[in-house]
């Protein structure tokens, strides 16, 4: 599943790994996600969405199927998401040019509800000029 968030493109993903336990021949399953930021090069963010997701999964295994075998701070994954500070005027900036690029009233209306106070005129302009 793609996203656009905070103006980036996100992909997201999620599968099962099963193995089974060498001593007591039970199957263990264990469910794993993983999101990335897409670099727009489908032979690279493909892979690398696939292995974060199996190291996901493999995780929650455990110790015993080693988890930490080899691992060392260098090799720790980065964290997935980096929050963001979200600034009121580059939302606004943002906005404003959302409601200079649409050219439909009946999608105009579908953002009424999101629209800042402080462009709710620039807003209220832009869509009596659609409905004309």
């Amino acid at each position: 599943m793609n996203r656009e968030v905070f103006g980036r493109k996100w992909a997201r993903g999620s599968g099962v790994i099963e193995v089974i336990h060498p001593v007591t021949n039970q199957t263990i399953r264990r469910n794993g996600d993983a999101a990335i930021i897409l670099t727009g090069n489908l032979r690279t963010d493909s892979p690398r969405l696939e292995a974060m997701v199996l190291l996901s999964c493999a995780k929650k295994l455990g110790k015993t199927f080693g988890r930490d075998l080899n691992r060392t701070k260098e090799d720790a994954p980065l964290a997935v998401v980096r929050i963001e500070k979200r600034d009121a005027t580059t939302e606004e900036v943002r906005m404003k040019a959302l409601i200079d690029d649409i050219e439909d009233a009946s999608e105009l209306e579908s953002y009424k509800l999101v629209v800042p106070p402080s462009l709710k005129k620039h807003f209220e302009s832009k869509l009596k000029k659609l409905k004309s």
